[in-house]
């Protein structure tokens, strides 16, 4: 089960889902691949003939009932989104599934301003709040299909918003299973963008083949955005460019880098020609209070894949302490460096 968005996340997850049973289809041959699949899936299934195409009898009887895809829009969704979540789930074969939940936000927003008679939520004052429960509102009605129909409910939280706690518990954080977890947003766009360009490469029926999935390509030209206000809205303007966020993590978590030498680092591999050094400098304070800020939130994640060189999972790799001083004296650091030019420094930042 996924709450497919349209947009990168899930769209990964559902891709993953579907490839992952192609090449197990592959490598187990059908007999085999039928003996793995639950009861649920193969009741009233039937092996394809010789003669019949095994990709197609994959899509049409075994992913449908294998995988849903449920769309769950709110008055801030829009059919850019809605379209591509259906596109790719018609090219995998899942089962696809579209609700409206606004009615849920409404009737939840309705229920607080009864506490606050005096002054409504409004976007203005509460724009946290009234984006959080709109992910939220999206959380019991896919957990309540998941466990009417028996199967994994699949969060799609990826490395570089749990680093920034950019997700919302008891939200987009739901699910059984983190499949994505260990990957950062740049290595998610990076791999959507090959798989439908280019393909996941494979031996189908004794020969060599790359399953494409074009319908990637309404999520690719897509800037992330979780569709939560009612104006327009990107990732990387609520945070930083996915570039930068990552770049500082893996300074961080991977060379164990502090905030001065990260502003030099970013410097060094030439963002300072795309940014003010000033600005650099904001987006490494910002990566630092939210990474200190939401510790929590990363203890609460689901269990996922440590497949990049760093991961976050509180458990089995990077521990950080819930009180902590938020780097308060490094990044005073930082800003001395930025702010009191010396020759030294201006040598390093040409």
């Amino acid at each position: 089960m996924v709450s497919l968005s349209g947009g990168a996340d899930s769209g990964l997850v559902a891709s993953l889902v579907f490839l992952s049973n192609v090449l197990a289809l592959e490598q187990l041959g059908v007999c085999n691949y039928l003996k793995k699949l639950p009861a649920s899936v193969t009741e009233g299934l039937t092996a394809p003939k010789c003669s019949e195409d095994v990709l197609s009898w994959l899509k049409t009887d075994v992913m449908p009932k294998l995988l849903w895809c449920l769309y769950q829009g709110t008055n801030n969704s829009s059919d850019t989104t809605l379209n591509a979540a259906k596109n790719l789930a018609f090219e995998v074969g899942a089962s696809f599934h579209n609700w409206n939940v606004e009615p849920l936000v409404q009737s939840y927003t309705n229920l607080v301003n009864e506490v606050y008679p005096n002054r409504p939520l409004n976007w203005h004052s509460d724009d946290i709040t009234l984006q959080n429960i709109q992910a939220r509102v999206r959380s019991p009605g896919v957990w309540m299909l998941a466990n009417r129909e028996n199967k994994l409910l699949i969060a799609t939280s990826n490395l570089s918003e749990s680093a920034l706690g950019y997700a919302t518990m008891d939200g987009d954080t739901s699910g059984v299973l983190s499949a994505i977890s260990g990957l950062s947003k740049t290595t998610i766009r990076t791999l959507l963008v090959w798989l439908e360009k280019t393909g996941l490469p494979a031996v189908w029926q004794n020969q060599f083949t790359r399953f494409k999935l074009g319908s990637l390509e309404a999520i690719n030209i897509q800037q992330p955005t979780a569709e939560l206000r009612p104006d327009e809205q990107t990732d990387e303007e609520d945070l930083m460019p996915y570039e930068i966020c990552d770049f500082i993590m893996d300074c961080y978590l991977v060379k164990q880098m502090w905030p001065k030498s990260i502003l030099v680092e970013l410097v060094m591999h030439g963002f300072a020609a795309k940014y003010e050094i000033k600005t650099l400098a904001d987006f490494v304070e910002r990566w630092f209070r939210l990474f200190c800020r939401n510790p929590w939130k990363r203890y609460g994640t689901r269990a996922g894949f440590h497949v990049e060189q760093i991961s976050l999972d509180p458990k089995t790799f990077h521990r950080f302490p819930l009180l902590n001083s938020g780097f308060q004296e490094p990044l005073a650091l930082m800003w001395d460096y930025v702010n009191n030019p010396t020759g030294d420094k201006n040598k390093e930042f040409k």
